[in-house]
């Protein structure tokens, strides 16, 4: 007589083994692959703020170093304005000291030009009115000027001396006709050769006294 067989299930003879933990056995626990990926996500975070802080440091030393720039310059363009306003200064008030020194030595030619004239036509009486006397191109139009006002001076002189000598008397004292005395300023004999007719022998005789007394030494 046969026996029966008895069927085995194999997945019932041979179940599934779990991990085993322990070294060696490869088996990586639940959680750390996040947990490392996490730590490496705030490791890089650490790292970017630092190099962040490095680099606003950085700035904050180049902002400076900017606007100590920017003072340096500003400070230069400074000086320079002052340096060219002083130069400036310096050529106008050089200008001006030129300016009037030309003017001083036109004024001394012109004089110069008036006393030749009047020298060289032999009318020193017309240097009571010397800086009212025109001044021309050159010395020899000047004269022509200073003849024309002499001539016309002496027309107007001899109208005057005609009038006057002819109710004029010589006033005498005992010892015959009374003489005053000369002048013994600048200003007294001007006036006294004023007081003659234009073109008189009295005025050119008092105009050669006041040169005379010209040339003596002064006190």
């Amino acid at each position: 007589m046969t026996e029966p067989v008895e069927t085995v299930d194999p997945a019932a003879a041979n179940p599934p083994s779990s991990p085993v933990q322990g070294a060696g056995s490869g088996a990586i626990p639940a959680g750390y692959v996040e947990k490392a990926r996490l730590d490496g996500a705030l490791q890089k975070v650490q790292e970017l703020t630092l190099a962040n802080r490095t680099l606003t440091e950085q700035l904050a030393v180049a902002l400076s170093q900017v606007g100590q720039t920017q003072g340096t310059v500003a400070q230069k363009d400074a000086e320079q304005a002052a340096l060219t306003s002083g130069h400036a200064s310096a050529l106008q008030a050089l200008q001006t000291k030129l300016d009037d020194a030309t003017k001083v030595i036109a004024t001394g030619a012109t004089e110069k030009m008036k006393i030749d004239a009047l020298k060289a036509i032999n009318r020193p009486e017309l240097i009571a009115i010397l800086d009212s006397l025109p001044v021309g191109a050159d010395i020899e139009a000047t004269k022509i000027a200073y003849q024309k006002i002499a001539a016309f001076g002496d027309s107007l002189s001899h109208k005057r001396e005609a009038e006057l000598l002819a109710g004029v008397t010589t006033t005498t004292g005992q010892g015959g006709p009374i003489t005053p005395p000369e002048p013994t300023t600048e200003k007294d004999w001007i006036a006294y050769v004023n007081a003659q007719p234009f073109g008189s022998p009295a005025r050119q005789q008092a105009w050669d006294k006041y040169w005379a007394f010209t040339q003596k030494p002064q006190k």
